[in-house]
């Protein structure tokens, strides 16, 4: 393996900031990505106030539908 020597001095200077910088970042979007959790009663799929329906009234809303579209075929 090849060890590329340009700037390698200054990518071992900048590593420690980079670093710093993704993991705060991977944590602010966790705690983001909690709180919405937590906000919108614990969908694991679909956060916001817009959506407003559980998965299971999802769910039911499809079988409606391919129901609908098989009585017309």
């Amino acid at each position: 393996m090849k060890l590329n020597k340009k700037y390698l001095v200054l990518r071992i200077i900048t590593f420690p900031i980079k670093l710093f910088f993704q993991v705060s970042w991977s944590i602010l979007i966790g705690i983001f990505t909690s709180f919405n959790w937590l906000m919108h009663g614990g969908e694991e799929i679909y956060y916001g106030k817009d959506n407003g329906k559980s998965l299971l009234e999802i769910a039911q809303q499809n079988k409606e539908l391919i129901k609908l579209l098989n009585k017309k075929l």
